[in-house]
Formats: C-alpha cells, sequence, structure tokens
C-alpha cells in the first residue's frame, strides 16, 4: 500500500508533470488482489471537499480495470475500507482479531458470537 503525493499546489509542478505525475490519481493505492479485485484505490476526502472531474475521471478508470474504488472522508473511513478489503469470506473481520484476547502475544481467537473460536487470515498467517 502507498500514498501517490499528488495533492496541494508546488512549486515545482512543471517538473512533476515531466516526470509523470498526474491530476486525478487516488490518494491511497494497495496493489493486492482479493475478492475478484485487482486492487483497492481510495480517493481521500476531508471535511466539506468534493471529488475533482479528473479524480472522478480516474476512479471509474479504476474500476473498470477491475479495481475496487472508494471515496473516503478521513483516516477511521479508510482503515475500515482497507480492512474490510483485505477481508477474506468467512474470516472475520480484522478488527474482531485485533480485539481478540491474547496470550503470550499469541491472538486466542475471536470470540464474536459470528465468529467463535476463528481467526482473521492475518494470525493464521502468522502462526499466531
Amino acid at each position: 500500500m502507498f500514498h501517490v503525493p499528488n495533492e496541494g499546489k508546488r512549486t515545482n509542478g512543471p517538473v512533476l508533470k515531466a516526470a509523470g505525475l498526474k491530476d486525478g490519481v487516488p490518494d491511497v493505492l494497495l496493489l493486492v488482489p482479493r475478492n475478484g479485485f485487482c486492487g483497492l484505490a481510495i480517493e481521500m476526502k476531508f471535511g466539506k471537499n468534493k471529488t475533482t472531474a479528473s479524480q472522478e475521471d480516474w476512479l471509474e478508470r479504476l474500476k473498470k480495470a477491475g479495481y475496487k474504488t472508494a471515496v473516503c472522508y478521513g483516516f477511521l473511513e479508510a482503515q475500515a475500507e482497507i480492512r474490510e478489503y483485505l477481508r477474506e469470506p468467512g474470516k472475520p473481520p480484522m478488527q474482531f482479531c485485533e480485539e481478540a484476547p491474547k496470550m503470550f502475544n499469541k491472538c486466542l481467537g475471536c470470540h464474536s458470537q459470528d465468529y467463535k473460536n476463528k481467526f482473521c487470515s492475518s494470525c493464521e498467517k502468522k502462526g499466531e
């Protein structure tokens, strides 16, 4: 996952454009295939800001190319979108795992009604 630093006004704009900077590219890209998508593209917004025409164009182009796209207002919205995107079908949501009891730094699995003693894919992969 990485952030594309293309927001704001810059004094070196012509140099960045010559180097390949594109208007409207989403702020956060996660290039990990999941659940039928090629990756996740998130446009971050704050307050009452709205997406620009070039941002809408990029989101639509990426969606047509097989990416899941989202516009998120703040960190918590983006965090929830990323967690849900990375979640594997039948596995508990990552926040359940993060809140699961731990003993000797090992996850003991989720204890929610729907995911009793199941582990998220993150814990299974780490062997915790």
